[in-house]
């Protein structure tokens, strides 16, 4: 079996997406929150490697395209909610990269959603991913 195609486009996806995101920090509303985002994109990045590169062990799984798919929804999705936000001005759900910077209302709320959203399936995600690398059977000398 081989690393996943798929994963590793997407990882270089996200990596020049992350890096064009860190050359237009000062010109977002909070560049603050931008510099968060282009960290989060390169890190998330890292992310779909690491997926791409445990692929031989995850695709056996009936669990694989369930996996791939969310990792790529939970990488993605949490860049663009900090690229939202750092274009927006929302700070709520980023207190300390928020610099003081607010949106209106119903912006704050989009960007809290979309963050709270990604999180509550990101985490059981990885838990997920875990479970399927587990040790198959455990082997008694």
């Amino acid at each position: 079996m081989q690393t996943d195609r798929v994963l590793l486009r997407a990882s270089f996806l996200l990596l020049l997406l992350a890096q064009l995101n860190g050359l237009a920090i000062p010109v977002f509303r909070n560049p603050r929150l931008a510099l968060s985002a282009h960290l989060t994109g390169l890190m998330n990045a890292g992310v779909l490697v690491a997926v791409a590169v445990a692929w031989p062990f995850l695709a056996g799984s009936r669990w694989a395209k369930l996996l791939r798919g969310l990792f790529l929804f939970d990488t993605y999705g949490i860049w663009f909610s900090n690229v939202l936000g750092a274009a927006w001005g929302a700070s709520h759900v980023f207190p300390l990269a928020g610099n003081g910077i607010t949106a209106p209302r119903w912006q704050e709320i989009v960007v809290t959603a979309i963050v709270y959203v990604i999180i509550s399936i990101y985490i059981p995600t990885v838990a997920l991913t875990l479970w399927v690398l587990r040790p198959k059977s455990i082997v008694v000398p």
